[in-house]
This record gives structure tokens, sequence and C-alpha cells, in this order.
């Protein structure tokens, strides 16, 4: 959304909220008091007198070490009226800084006559920054808690925490001191030496009292040790002074008290009095030079007194400020302008004979040569203290100041009092107000006598004028206006759910109408749209919600606009009205309300029916309701329906095939067509007359269709469900629209049990699902009580996602909608009815039959460690009660579900009496799908449900055995799993082709890419404990002694230096295992080298004849972090005859033996056959395909088929050497 607004004039505003309705207008200029500058200053010396003793001290005032009260501030109470600028104050504010501020805003300033914030008035007594913390220094000696060459002591007492620095034990306090002596004694030692220790304690507080008896009491406000702030001792200047306020004669008094100056520089305060702004001052200036009792009055609001520590107040200095006898009246309270007077009140004033009101369209405030008659000024007599200003224009603005008369020739000065604005002249009906003479706005200020709440402003929730069509926010408001081209609308982008924005009519004079109304066109369209109230103010009061609109009314920005009317002859008004519009936000900015062509006429004789609201519908019949108007219909109300977008007129006939009739406020229309759009209005039937047709509201007699605009792959490919002789099994392509319609397609599912539906995607993305069932048929999927079902599926493709719904007990058997929806975030889609991207969607229809007297089993899984070559465990989730015969299960590689007529047999299906049922003579290497039932009895059998599918693994394949890695991908029937990490990133699994990286290059594994295993160290690492690569099921039974051997490469020794972390050591892990579940761990080993090492390991005889598999585990995170530098490279993976056990041979790297040409064609040579006893040729299967005894140095292999061979030479001296050869 865009928005573009204006900045608002200052005088708009203040038309608004001096015209508002029945607001009372306290006008914050109007409070303007210029009168402390006319308060007479003396001085006087006298003795100070303490309070300390027997004062109160103010709650928080008493600062420490820790809570120092640097800007803090203290409400206190006077107990006695105190007229200060000629208001009276029962409490005043008092602040660390040495200042007091009257009424409601406080300040904790440290300038208080100079600082711009407006508030009633304040008092400098020593007005800077202060704080309640005295700073001192002295010597702190390790091991001894006495701090010597203490320099001062102002204010210190037992028991006052000390601050811990320079060895000032933490919690540290006073426990004596000797001044004299210049020594503290602490609670503690102190536990390092300083010879400048900072020694600081709180000594500032503040006490009250009240000195006298009524009425002339004197109250009494004391700071005590509150000091100018800093941070070294030479800062501390402890200051005690005092502000006393006189009862009866309002004096104000400033009084000094002893002080203890320790800084030589200047420090200047604030002295003096301070009204409603910064331009009424009456203070005091001196400069460092300048006497304390020599000061001169100030000049700006800013000016100051210094002090140093030669020039300073004298104990017993007092500063007295004395009001003046006649002085103007202080808050002005304004009533409610009318078009041509308004009246106002202000506190009584003792000393007054009299007021006299000045007022004028210009701001310029009278003088003593002002002329006062009867056409610029009013005389109220005292008592008396309000008046009123009558004969004035409509719609001006009028400034007012306020003077006392006292005893003649006694007057005060005259004080400003602020600016109001009188009433527009009410207009007469009929009228009718179009809104084009408004200028467009939307910062909510409106001419023509029409006033806003809040007004002014661009940042709350407001109306607007608009005429350039639509309104700024999309999805809402109208097109364009009912007629012209401008209409009101609020602005629905700004404010929270809940905010009101309230439009005002003129005044409007109804006397003329014999039955007068409003009527006006409203449009209210977006999916978050609040609600309309219309009130009425009868010129005593106001009747609210004489007319409440909620919820979108429209259904479109070209809608057309609909016509409201409310009926004023029910208020009895003979006089002037003023209608509130009252708008209140919904949730959201798809709520731009909007009114036009607002009207007060005589009423129609048949007054319209409102809200008209689609209650509910069927795909044959809807339900309709609507608010009757104030004046009922005689006759009742006539609905009209048809399938055309056309209002009813006149001369419309009406019969059984488009409308019905209804005495009461709602109504049935029966016989409508599935799958139909609609469109309803309703009117008034007065007998004789008929209103205005009120509408149309429409509905579409069928399920809303969802249409996502694009989708991942294909989408849902296929959707199982069902049970018994009604199963969907609907495989599918992308659809149109991404939405399929197979509500042809019927499924049995029962009512109270959980049932299974099998949703497949081809997406490549995990889509957030859900299924919904319309359980009451009433064309909606209700998300509170219809949605069945949330869930993920994963991100492969194809993946299927099997869900289990259950529709509740109560339900009653027969057919439903179920609507099936995916998106590509974890949620799911937002609605039944989606429209956004990336969704597939379809529809079935369920049966829902009585819940079975078996129920069917839940939570099926294949346990994956139990999965062999040839067999696999099914568990279920036993039942409540458990079916008496077990479960069978039927398994098949074909994904056709078995039915009642499948024959069950050994091939096929197995059974068992507890909840883990075995599967025995699979296919090795194949994909399985199975289903299960519950047996309650011979006869009673529950549904079949589908299980997982899963793969059997090879069949074991016998030693000796290699593995070369030379195909550049995943070699069959190995497995490359990360049991414990959620990571999909190829990083967290082996790797088959591309090269790695840094220390092993190419240049230093000397292996090129795709011929070796690895795991590339780079991210992610962090967790990345089992990046696990696991071999097929290898038969040992052909060795008597085996051994698994393999060559391996990790290398970070020639990092650059300083790289690479202490921890940076990725970790080879080997184990064995002969049942899938118990792995034994056989190596381990995390170091480096630059070279590949072959690693020998003979197996325990515990393993001769076993069939076996090895699992080769990488840990990337060894010490709680991983490193991208080590790649670990795996090759050459054999399980042969131990060559040392078996015939005294050890595995050495030391003899060089190469065979050339390679790649060969039909002939090898073999470069070193001294000693060679035979070489054995073993293809990549691991199945050895030739032996040649007694080789000589050309051996011939033109028998064999192209590809990679392992060579394996056997010398008598007990030698192995391994080497690979490509046939051509």
């Amino acid at each position: 959304m865009k928005n573009f607004y204006k900045k608002v004039p200052r005088t708009s505003r203040w038309r608004y909220f001096s015209s508002m309705l029945l607001m009372v207008l306290t006008a914050s200029l109007g409070n303007v008091k210029a009168q402390v500058s006319a308060y007479t200053f003396s001085q006087s010396n006298g003795a100070f007198s303490s309070i300390a003793a027997s004062g109160t001290v103010v709650a928080g005032s008493e600062a420490t070490t820790s809570t120092t009260n640097d800007t803090s501030g203290w409400t206190v109470t006077i107990p006695f009226d105190f007229n200060f600028n000629g208001n009276n104050y029962n409490s005043v504010y008092v602040n660390s800084n040495g200042g007091a501020t009257f009424g409601a805003v406080t300040n904790t300033g440290s300038s208080l006559i100079s600082a711009t914030t407006a508030y009633d008035g304040a008092i400098s007594v020593m007005n800077r920054d202060l704080w309640g913390a005295f700073i001192t220094s002295g010597v702190t000696t390790n091991g001894s808690n006495v701090i010597t060459n203490v320099v001062s002591m102002q204010g210190i007492e037992v028991g006052k925490a000390l601050n811990a620095v320079n060895g000032i034990p933490t919690g540290a306090t006073v426990t004596a001191f000797d001044a004299t002596a210049g020594t503290i004694t602490m609670s503690a030692p102190a536990t390092s030496s300083s010879s400048a220790a900072v020694v600081r304690y709180g000594s500032g507080i503040v006490y009250t009292a009240t000195e006298g008896t009524a009425p002339n009491r004197v109250f009494v406000i004391e700071w005590k040790g509150y000091n100018d702030y800093g941070s070294a001792a030479s800062d501390s200047n402890h200051l005690n002074f005092q502000l006393r306020l006189a009862e009866t004669s309002n004096i104000v008094s400033a009084v000094y008290g002893p002080s203890y100056i320790f800084s030589t520089g200047s420090k200047t305060n604030q002295i003096g009095l301070r009204g409603f702004a910064n331009s009424d001052y009456n203070n005091r200036a001196g400069t460092v030079s300048n006497p304390w009792n020599a000061t001169n009055a100030g000049t700006s609001n800013s000016a100051t007194v210094a002090r140093n520590n030669t020039n300073f107040p004298a104990s017993g200095l007092t500063f007295n400020w004395t009001p003046p006898i006649c002085i103007a009246p202080g808050i002005v309270t304004f009533g409610i302008p009318s078009s041509s007077s308004v009246s106002l009140s202000w506190p009584a004033l003792p000393a007054a004979s009299s007021y006299t009101i000045y007022y004028s369209t210009t701001n310029t405030a009278p003088t003593a040569a002002t002329v006062l008659d009867a056409t610029n000024s009013v005389t109220v007599t005292a008592p008396a203290s309000t008046g009123t200003i009558a004969g004035l224009n409509p719609s001006t603005q009028y400034y007012v100041w306020l003077r006392t008369n006292c005893t003649a020739p006694d007057q005060s000065v005259w004080s400003a009092k602020g600016s109001f604005v009188t009433a527009c002249p009410a207009v007469t009906a009929p009228w009718t107000y179009t809104v084009e003479s408004a200028a467009n706005t939307t910062s909510a200020v409106i001419a023509d006598c029409w006033f806003t709440n809040p007004g002014g402003t661009t940042t709350l929730y407001r109306w607007n004028v608009d005429g350039s069509g639509s309104t700024p926010s999309s999805d809402t408001g109208p097109a364009s206006a009912y007629s012209g081209v401008r209409y009101f609308y609020t602005e629905a982008s700004e404010g929270s759910t809940g905010s009101i924005a309230e439009l005002y009519t003129p005044n409007v004079n109804v006397t003329a109408l014999t039955n007068p109304s409003l009527q006006f066109y409203y449009h209210m369209y977006g999916a978050t749209m609040g609600a309309l109230h219309v009130d009425v103010f009868d010129g005593a009061a106001w009747t609210n919600d004489m007319l409440v609109l909620t919820g979108q009314q429209n259904t479109s920005l070209t809608d057309p606009w609909k016509l409201a009317i409310v009926d004023l002859g029910v208020l009895n008004i003979t006089g002037d009205v003023k209608v509130r519009f009252r708008a209140v936000r919904g949730t959201d900015f798809y709520g731009d309300l909007a009114i036009d062509d607002i009207s007060f006429m005589e009423a129609p004789s048949c007054f319209i029916p409102t809200a008209l609201t689609v209650d509910s519908f069927t795909a044959v019949t809807a339900t309709v309701s609507w608010t009757a108007p104030a004046s009922v219909p005689s006759a009742g109300y006539n609905v009209y329906y048809s399938t055309v977008n056309t209002a009813p007129t006149a001369s419309t006939v009406l019969d059984a095939t488009n409308s019905v009739s209804s005495t009461t406020v709602s109504a049935t229309i029966p016989g409508l067509v599935p799958n139909t759009t609609y469109y309803i209005w309703v009117a008034s039937n007065c007998g004789t007359s008929q209103s205005t047709w009120v509408g149309p509201v429409s509905i579409y007699t069928g399920y809303c269709s969802p249409a996502p605009s694009s989708v991942d792959g294909q989408g849902i490919i296929n959707v199982t469900f069902g049970s018994g002789t009604n199963v969907v099994n609907n495989t599918t392509a992308a659809e149109t629209g991404n939405y399929g319609n197979y509500s042809a397609m019927v499924g049995d599912i029962p009512a109270g049990v959980a049932s299974q539906v099998n949703i497949t995607y081809a997406t490549g993305y995990s889509y957030g699902t859900k299924i919904w069932i319309d359980l009451n048929n009433d064309l909606i999927f209700n998300d509170a009580t219809e949605l069945l079902y949330t869930g993920l599926s994963t991100s492969a493709d194809p993946t299927t996602l099997s869900a289990l719904i259950t529709i509740p007990a109560t339900t009653a058997p027969g057919t439903y909608r179920m609507r099936i929806g995916g998106t590509d975030n974890d949620a799911g889609p937002s609605s039944s009815c989606y429209t956004g991207t990336y969704g597939a969607f379809e529809d079935y229809t369920v049966n829902v039959t009585p819940p079975p007297s078996c129920l069917p089993p839940t939570g099926i899984t294949v346990d994956a460690a139990s999965i062999t070559s040839t067999g696999a465990n099914v568990n279920v989730t036993v039942s409540s009660p458990a079916p008496a015969n077990g479960y069978t299960v039927y398994y098949s590689t074909v994904n056709t579900a078995p039915t009642s007529s499948t024959v069950l047999d050994a091939t096929n299906s197995a059974g068992s009496t507890t909840n883990t049922v075995a599967l025995s003579a699979l296919t090795p290497s194949s994909t399985y799908f199975v289903w299960v039932r519950a047996n309650c009895s011979a006869t009673d059998l529950s549904d079949w449900v589908a299980g997982p599918s899963f793969n059997t693994l090879c069949a074991p394949v016998a030693a000796p055995y290699t593995q070369s890695f030379s195909s550049g991908s995943l070699p069959n029937c190995w497995s490359n799993v990360n049991p414990t990490s959620t990571s999909t990133n190829a990083n967290a699994f082996w790797k088959f082709s591309g090269t790695a990286d840094y220390g092993a290059v190419i240049a230093n594994s000397t292996k090129p890419g795709g011929t070796f295993a690895w795991v590339d160290a780079s991210s992610p690492y962090t967790g990345e404990h089992t990046v696990q690569l696991i071999s097929p099921q290898i038969d040992l039974t052909g060795l008597t002694n085996p051994y698994l051997q393999f060559e391996w490469f990790k290398n970070h020794l020639d990092a650059p230096a300083g790289s690479l972390p202490s921890y940076d050591n990725n970790k080879l892990l080997v184990h064995v295992t002969t049942d899938g579940t118990t792995w034994t761990q056989i190596f381990a080993d995390d170091t480096n080298s630059s070279v590949w090492r072959t690693v020998g390991i003979p197996l325990a005889s515990s393993y001769v004849g076993a069939t076996v598999r090895f699992r080769f585990t990488v840990d990337k995170d060894v010490a709680g972090n991983g490193y991208f530098y080590d790649d670990l490279l795996l090759d050459e993976i054999s399980v042969l005859q131990n060559p040392n056990l078996a015939t005294g041979e050890v595995v050495s790297n030391t003899k060089e033996v190469k065979v050339y040409p390679n790649p060969f064609t039909d002939v090898v040579n073999i470069s070193d056959v001294k000693d060679l006893k035979s070489v054995s040729v073993v293809d990549m299967s691991g199945r050895m395909v030739k032996t040649i005894a007694n080789p000589g140095r050309q051996i011939n292999l033109s028998e064999l088929k192209a590809g990679l061979y392992i060579l394996k030479l056997d010398y008598k001296d007990g030698t192995v050497q391994t080497v690979k050869a490509i046939k051509k």
C-alpha cells in the first residue's frame, strides 16, 4: 500500500477541536498566564533554620552510593491551597536538581525556567545538574579497614555504604570516622592499595515540614546534602537550601543554608520563577564576581547566578517573590461554542471585584489604550466567575484575554486565554451533501462545517475525502464515488483493531420536514471490514446506534453502492440535529468503508430493511436475514432472487419462481439449482407501497473451487483411501488450474476410526497438507470443525504422505465431500478456497460407514533394523481391545491393495498374534508394499490398511570381495546414510564424484575424481557425527581368517600456518555387524598424512563363516565444531583372507610393482615377477574370475569383459600387492 499525505495547518486543527460537539474545550493556548513577571522580588539576611531534625523525609529522596538520585523527582502534598500564578495547588513536584514544578506536567530538568516544556509553573531554588552523592578522596591500604588522608566528610554517617573502587570492598559500610584525623573505618579491609582512592557515599536527602498555624502557615521543602554532579572530589560542593511557600500571602521564598564549596570553577544556577511558558519569568542574574546578595533581575529566561569556592550564598540569605494583590485568573475553561456565543469559567479570586473579558478576531493583545465596548468585551461582577460572549459571527476564530479588576484603580495585567471557533450555522432540510465541494484530503481535514475525530493526522484511523477513484489501499473500498467524483472514506491502513473514527455533519434544521429521515449511500468492501454506527444528536443528548452495519456489505470494488435510510421521526426532533458516522476498524487494512450523498429529507412511506445477510445455504436452498427498519412494514417483506445480477424494479413481476415473502426478518428460498450463482434482494412490503430493493447478496450453490496460480512439478499424482469394496486409488497428472474435482469417486471410511489417506506428491518440495470433510454438507469447509488433518510431506520426488483422519463417531452414515490441499509451506493452505501460489488440490467423496466391529490397525511401521535381503518385521499399534486372532500382513511387489477376494498364502502373507509380524522368503533388492488387517475372529476381519513400503537388502556377496568406487556413483547395494542428522545437504553424506579440496587436491591425493568415495569437510559440520557408508552383506564362508583392507587419505598438513583450529581433525571410524543392530568398532583414527594409507584389520574368529556388513563413519564434529579443510577420502575396500594368519604373509607398501599397458586390450605385463607365486583377478563385485599360478612376466586376459579389475599378486615371501587394471 502507498498513501500520500499532506501536513495539516495548525489553524485547521484548532477549527476542529474548538467545534467538536459536546467536547469541553480547555484551550491549551488559553492557559498562558503572563503573571510571574508581575511578582515583586526582595531579599533579606537571617538565620537558616533546618528542618532536618523535625521534618519528614520525602520517600525516595535519600541517596546512596548506588542510588544517587541523579535526575529524580517526587510529588509532595501542600497542606493548604497555595496560589501560584493565579491557580490554587495542593501539591508540588520536587526534583533532585534543586527545582519544583506545579501542575500535571512534571520536570526533573536542571533548567526549569528556560525549558521549552509547557507546565503550569516552576520555581528554581538552586537549579542545575545536582545529585545526592558526595565524593571525597583518601588512601586505601591492602588488608587495612581504615581509609586515611580523607579530604572531606560532609554528610557522612555511620552505616552509609561506600562505593567498591580502589580497594574499597564490595558491600563495605562506614563503621566509624574521624574528621579531625581524616580517617574512615570500613566494615571490611581493603582488597588493594590506592594513594588516590575515590570515596563516594550518599549524602543527599529532601525533607518537608509545615510551620505556623492557619491561615498563616508556611510549607518548607529542604534539600540537604545535594551536590554538584561530578566524578572527582573537586566537583563535590555540599549544598543546603530551602523552598518556603506561604499560606494566604502566597509568597515564594528561597532560603540558603550552610554550604561547603570546594570547586574553584564557576557553577551557574537558575534562580527564580517561571509561568506557563518560558516567556513568563522572574529570575535573578549574577556572575561569579557578583556577590549573591547583589544579584540583578534576569533579562532572559536563561539568566543564571554563578558561584564558586569564594562566592556563594551566605547562610540565611533569603530571596522572596511576592505576588501582586490583583492577579489575572489562571486556567480558563471554554464551553461548547455555538454559532453566535461561547461560555467561559475560571477560578474565583478573593481580591476581585469584577473581571473583564476581551475578545477579537485578531490575535493582538489589548493595552491600556484599548477602548472597551459591547462589541469586544464583557464584564462579570464578582463573586461570579463565569461569563458568556454573545453576538459572535458563525464559523469564525476568536482570541480571548481576561483581566481581574480589584479595588479601583488596581487591575491585573491582561492574560491571554487562547482562542475558539464558533460553530457553523445550521443548514435547512431538505438538504443533500454530495461531498463534491470538499477538498481531497488524506489528513482528516474536511471543510464545509464537517468535522472529524481524530482530525489533522496522517497516522491514525480517520475519515478522509477521496476524489481519485478507489481508496489508496488495494482490495478494499469502492472503485469510484456514488455520484460525482468525491466521497468520504475511512483510512484503515492506520490504527489497530477497534480504533474509532468519527465524522460529524453540520447542524441541520429539520423543522420543515414532516417525517425527517437521514439517507445516505454506503460501500463496505474489504475482507477485514469493521463496522459503521450512525448516532444522532437532537440538541440535548445523543441516541447511539440508530443504524449499525457490521462486516463486509459489498463483494467487490465495483459492486454497486447501497442505500441506507434512518428514520429520525422516532426522535420527535423539531429543531437542529447532528449526525455522527462512527466507524470501527476491523482487524487489518482491508476495511476502507465509504459514504456518499448524505441527505436529510422526508422519510419514504415504506422504510427499507438493512443488513441483508446470507445465513446458510445448501445445493438447493438458501436462508437470508435482515434488520427491520424502525417503522416495521405492515405486510412483511419480499425476497427476490435471480441468476442475473440485475436489481428488480417496480415493474418486476414476482412469482414462485423468483421470490418468496416473509412476515419475519428471515426467509428460506427453495428449489435452487446446484452449482449456480444466485443474487438476492429484499424489500419492505407496506401493503399499499413497497420500499426500495436492498441488495444484492450472492451465493454459489456449490463448493468454492481452489485455484492455485502455480504448482511445483506435477503436484498431487495419487490419492488412495477407502476400505471394503469402495477404495479410491486415483493416479493423476498436473491438473488445469491445479485443482481436480474427483467427487464422482467414492471411498468408504468408517466413523470413529483412524483411517488412512495416502497422498503422493511429485513436487520436489515439502508440501504442507490439509484434509477437510464437509460434515454438515453446507458447501463450506469449516476450519474449526471440519479440518481433520494437517501435516507435512517430505521433499522427496515423488513422496507419499500417509495421513490419518478420524471422522467423528457421531457422523451420520452417508456421503460427504472431502478436499485435500497442499502448498509449499509448512503450515499448509491458508484456506480451502486457496488462490495463492504453488499449491495442488483435489476433491473426492467419502461414504461414511458405521464404526466397524473390528477396528483396523494403526501405527503400521517396518522395523528398519530387521530388514534383510529376505525378510523384515512389520509392527502395529495394538488397539483396545486387541484382536483375538492377531494380525495378518499382505505383501507384494506391486502397489495393489488386497480385497476380500484376494487369496492369501505363504507366498504373499504372514500372521501373528502379537503386534509384530515377521515376513520371510522375500526377494533380495526388491521394493515391497504391505497392508495389515486385524483378525477379531475367524469371520470378523477389519479392513486392510496400507503400511509403508520398504526395500529388501541385496543378497550377500561372497568373499573375497573388493570395492574400488570407480563408477562415480554410490555402488549397488551400498547405503549412504546420516541417521542423526536432519540435513539434506550433500556435504552431510558421502560423495562419489567430484574432487576434494585443500589438502586433498589431486596434486596431493593423486587420484582423479570419481575413483574414490569421500566426505566433504565443508559445512554442515556442527552436530554431524554420523556420515555413514555401509557395505552390502558379505558372506565370509570362503575365508578361514577374514581380513578387512582399505585405503584412506586425510591431509591438512600443508594448510597455511595459523589457519587451522586445534580441533580440526575429522575422524574415520569402522564398525562391523552380523545382525544390523549391534555394531562393533574395529578402527578409529583422526591423524593426517600426505600420502594414501593402507589399513589391514584381521577379523575375530567369531566372524568366520558369518555374514557381515561394514560401516565407515566420518565424524565431522569431533570437538564441538568442525572445519572445512580436512576432506576424507576412502578407496580399495577389500574383504579377503588374512595374508598374515593364513600364509605368514605381511601386508607391505614397500614393493613397487607396475602393470602395463594400463588400460590393456588382451595382454598385461608385470614389472616384477621374481618370486611371484600367483595372480588372482577380482572383478568389481568382489568375485574372483581367474587365478594364474606361477605366472610369467606377461599374462593373457583376453577372455575378460571390458571393465575395472583388481590384480592380486601373491609373492613367495608372503607379501601381497594389489593393482587396478582396466580392460578396454
